[in-house]
């Protein structure tokens, strides 16, 4: 097993709690560490005691946030498409999406500024920005990050594309670098030097262009493979359509939750701008008590995951069991932390009485569910890490769309300033129940597969006389493992699975069967990891081979967990090298036996049919030694070995079917 398989597979020794919390506190951890980073230019704008500014920097973020969502397509699409291309060996493809993604972005960057700059005074009033004071800021304010645009934008792309090339450490030392410049500018800028929100803007700015350099200086000195070479940009070959609709959907999540935080502070800019301080101080809190939530989702995905693939459906539920306690317990002593301290932490951000006042009075409507907000924030990431992607978009959107912001529009027209609020808490019932309905519907999906259907007549125990054997048959291009395969699991009446694998894949992730068919045995490995922000989460960034391997791999821990079967491929013998009874057999013939057979079945010459099988016989050993710390084709890794050239297909399944009868 791979490094990482191992490691769950010690930690699913553990018992539940014990396997939850070491999971859980470095995501916690990681979470704190973002949460610092959003929160540093509201603090110390707080500090300031101008609430206007506060009022500013609330209208303003969202803005700045949107804008840069759209990073997220350059960069996830980016990156899944490069994965993909790499898999296939052409790096010509993998630069061109490269310069594609580098340049593309840049452009973006380019026109979002533009658009900031010239549409400024449109943008204050979709905003609500409505004071002179507050509109001075928020101008301040933004024109500074529509400057950071490119760079904000840039960076995001970069730093996913470096993931891509398998520098994850790389990207993420530019993400901290650019944090930690920062956070140590804003006192500089804020406060030192007496600069305020322009400040704010100014210190983020610098910490963007740093991470930008960061990065640039790896690129330029060849320190990681990617392009950023004009001449290779193209949009030919799919490389824009497929980066457009890979990465539009990541981008959709970021883009909704800046679409909430603009509607609600317009709504409540109607009633004036301390009221608009207020709103942005007590969200600070709701934000503080669902971060650690969302560290426990985050922490308890690979240990579902795990547990899926398995299909261990009981200590899937023991885990969430105790998962969703940990997550309402932690989100119940913070709020009752912050509920006593109110006051306190709201005027960590603002300073006059109104503005404290009302913060106050918003933070306590808005406390009365935030630890709802957390359950739901654990539930949506647990449907995750089940693979339920549909499922998984309609509880998101659920709290950043068609849920709340109707909501907010609603309440604000019939209810006034106080039923902007009062949006949060009805949205959270209303989204929790949702969340756990669709839940409970993706539980039952994932723990009943087509497999399970086959126990009732699937025999249990083979003519070998051993319950529940599983045979998986590895082979060379043109031996015939498959027929024998065929042959013996007739002869045992016993269920046979091949390409029946990746339609059962396809069924049980968001990758395509076409795609799978596709990778199918060839893809390479390409392993990437990133740290997201507080809106999106911590969560590994696997490429599509990965994600690929993943859904096969836990089709077959599935089918073999069913009962008694064949299965040929698809690394079965390393995924089930800890199952008993197993027999590991691989399939071999002469050269001269496998070019015959595969000319005569795919009507090609004999020189053809030779080049061929050298080429498929290469990409399953890649494939194999790749996801794998074992030896596709080597003796040491089987327990029987077969030639079909000397024993014929029948001859190769009857000597299979004795050795079932000598095993121990």
């Amino acid at each position: 097993m791979n490094e990482n398989t191992n490691a769950l597979a010690e930690m699913d020794k553990l018992p539940v709690h014990t396997a939850v919390l070491k999971n859980v506190l470095p995501a916690a951890a990681i979470m704190l560490m973002s949460l610092i980073y959003n929160m540093a230019d509201k603090v110390f704008i707080g500090m300031t005691g101008n609430d206007y500014m506060v009022a500013a920097v609330t209208l303003a973020m969202p803005v700045f946030v949107l804008f840069t969502s759209f990073g997220n397509i350059f960069g996830t699409g980016g990156v899944a498409l490069i994965s993909r291309f790499t898999g296939e060996g052409d790096t010509k493809k993998s630069r061109q999406t490269s310069s594609f993604c580098f340049w593309g972005a840049a452009g973006v960057g380019v026109v979002l500024m533009l658009v900031l700059w010239i549409f400024k005074s449109g943008i204050f009033n979709v905003l609500g920005a409505s004071g002179a004071e507050t509109i001075a800021f928020t101008s301040d304010y933004l024109i500074y990050l529509a400057v950071c645009c490119p760079f904000a934008i840039l960076s995001q792309t970069i730093s996913s594309l470096i993931r891509a090339a398998g520098k994850p450490t790389q990207s993420m030392i530019g993400m901290i670098l650019g944090n930690v410049v920062n956070i140590v500018l804003d006192p500089v800028f804020i406060l030192a030097l007496n600069m305020g929100a322009k400040g704010a803007a100014i210190a983020t700015l610098v910490g963007q262009m740093c991470a930008f350099g960061y990065y640039m200086v790896l690129i330029l000195k060849g320190k990681c493979a990617v392009s950023i070479n004009i001449k290779e940009f193209t949009v030919k070959h799919k490389i824009a359509t497929s980066v457009f609709a890979i990465g539009t959907p990541a981008a959709l999540l970021s883009i909704f939750q800046s679409v909430c935080n603009i509607v609600t502070n317009n709504q409540i800019a109607a009633y004036g701008d301390i009221a608009v301080a207020g709103i942005g101080a007590a969200q600070n809190i709701v934000t503080i008590i669902g971060i650690f939530a969302i560290g426990v989702g985050t922490g308890i995905q690979p240990l579902l995951g795990y547990q899926i693939g398995s299909h261990n459906k009981k200590k899937f539920l023991d885990i969430l069991r105790f998962s969703i306690l940990l997550a309402i317990g932690i989100c119940l002593v913070m709020t009752l932390f912050c509920f006593l301290f109110t006051e306190g932490v709201i005027s960590a951000f603002v300073s006059s009485e109104e503005a404290v006042s009302l913060g106050i009075s918003f933070a306590r409507i808005i406390m009365i569910t935030t630890w709802l907000y957390g359950l739901f924030n654990v539930i949506a990431m647990v449907i995750q890490a089940m693979g339920r992607s549909v499922a998984s978009l309609i509880v998101s959107m659920s709290r950043n769309c068609y849920i709340f912001i109707p909501l907010v529009l609603i309440l604000s027209k019939t209810v006034g300033m106080y039923g902007v609020v009062w949006a949060f808490p009805i949205s959270d019932v209303v989204c929790i129940v949702i969340a756990a309905a669709v839940l409970g519907y993706s539980i039952k999906k994932c723990f009943t597969e087509p497999c399970d259907e086959s126990r009732e007549h699937t025999p249990e125990a083979t003519s070998s006389g051993k319950p529940g054997i599983v045979i998986t048959i590895g082979r060379s291009y043109g031996a015939g493992g498959r027929s024998v395969g065929k042959a013996v699991a007739g002869q045992l009446g016993i269920p046979f699975y091949d390409k029946e694998i990746l339609e059962m894949a396809a069924e049980k992730s968001s990758l395509s069967q076409k795609y799978l068919e596709r990778m199918d045995e060839t893809a390479k490995l390409t392993t990437t990891t990133g740290i997201y922000n507080v809106y999106t989460a911590y969560k590994p960034l696997q490429s599509l081979e990965s994600m690929a391997d993943q859904a096969q791999k836990e089709v077959v821990e599935q089918i073999a967990g069913a009962g008694s079967c064949v299965i040929v491929g698809r690394r079965a013998e390393v995924v089930l090298q800890e199952k008993t009874p197993l027999l590991r057999v691989f399939v071999t013939a002469s050269e001269d036996e496998r070019t015959a057979r595969i000319a005569k079945r795919d009507h090609i010459s004999e020189k053809a049919a030779a080049k061929k099988i050298s080429e498929v016989d290469k990409e399953r050993s890649e494939y194999y030694n790749g996801f794998s710390d074992m030896h596709w084709g080597q003796a040491k890794t089987y327990d029987l070995c077969v030639d079909t050239s000397a024993l014929g297909i029948d001859g190769a399944a009857n000597v299979i079917l004795a050795a079932l009868k000598e095993m121990k």
